[in-house]
């Protein structure tokens, strides 16, 4: 069974019953669990060993500290081109358009960790879009001198 969460949903769940410092602090104890998101490992044209697959997930597995909303990983390798396999990566995430990564290397895990670079920037880049899109509506217009 694979429990998916993020604290967005988190929070809105607790803010009904609880004061505003238990809801954090409950939060954080949550997360210091660790937080399960749903991964799938697929290949196209061939298929992969254990091993590969389980390396894949471990490499995958830390994209959520990026973007704390993460809900689930996909990955899947094409070996139709044995010299130059392709990895995609897509990341779905709650209340935002999937996030999607592509890249071809001379072995499935140079590949794979080049697509990981390239989703590694996206969720960094959608995040800062969030937060400094966040404090523009609360700002306070300075008082003019006379």
């Amino acid at each position: 069974m694979i429990w998916i969460c993020s604290k967005f949903s988190i929070a809105l769940q607790l803010r009904e019953t609880q004061p505003r410092e238990e809801t954090s602090r409950a939060i954080n104890k949550i997360f210091e669990m660790g937080v399960k998101v749903e991964i799938k490992v697929t290949a196209r044209h061939g298929n992969m060993s254990d091993e590969i697959q389980e390396t894949m997930k471990a490499k995958v597995s830390k994209l959520p500290k990026f973007f704390d909303r993460t809900t689930a990983i996909q990955v899947l390798v094409d070996l139709e081109h044995t010299d130059t396999p392709k990895v995609e990566i897509i990341v779905s995430a709650e209340e935002t358009n999937d996030f999607f990564a592509s890249d071809t290397g001379s072995n499935v895990l140079v590949a794979l960790d080049s697509t990981v670079s390239k989703m590694e920037q996206q969720l960094k880049k959608h995040k800062e879009k969030l937060i400094s899109h966040r404090g523009r509506d609360h700002k306070i217009p300075e008082e003019s001198a006379e």
